[in-house]
């Protein structure tokens, strides 16, 4: 196998990925909290979702996506949105990193959406695949629009 080709197509997609979220008319989600941090809006049928997630931030009339993920029907997006384990039950402390950067940027005048993008071919590797490429590629994107702001996938690039 062309490993050269594998990179370029994962590298294709991840730009078809951005794209979208990136446009706010596909698959975009605006997040907000009441002034009891409780979340806004009906999402438990994204608490399903299976396939490449990420959170678009905008402020100042500049957007870019500040996260990459993957879930896998995993109940993960309940984790970052609502600071709930697949149970219910509420996260530790020491796991709420995405929950709490959330409510961060909604405080301090960032709007903050969540983007979805499903394919119904992901498989484990490829999903993993693209969510590495999208990532770095959201990173690279995001760091020219907001240079002084951390991109939160740390671990990645």
């Amino acid at each position: 196998m062309d490993m050269q080709k594998i990179e370029r197509l994962a590298s294709a997609e991840a730009v078809t990925i951005l794209e979208k979220f990136n446009s706010k008319r596909n698959s975009s989600f605006p997040i907000s909290y009441d002034k009891n941090g409780v979340m806004c809006g009906d999402f438990n049928t994204h608490f399903t979702h299976r396939g490449i997630y990420g959170f678009r931030v905008e402020k100042a009339g500049k957007s870019a996506v500040v996260y990459i993920g993957k879930a896998e029907n995993n109940k993960r997006l309940r984790q970052h949105l609502l600071s709930q384990n697949k149970d219910g039950s509420p996260l530790a402390e020491s796991v709420r990193t995405k929950h709490n950067k959330i409510k961060y940027f909604i405080s301090n005048g960032y709007k903050v959406a969540l983007c979805l993008y499903s394919n119904p071919t992901f498989a484990k590797a490829s999903l993993s695949c693209i969510e590495i490429a999208t990532a770095l590629k959201a990173k690279e994107e995001f760091k020219i629009l907001f240079p002084k702001v951390a991109h939160w996938n740390v671990r990645i690039g």
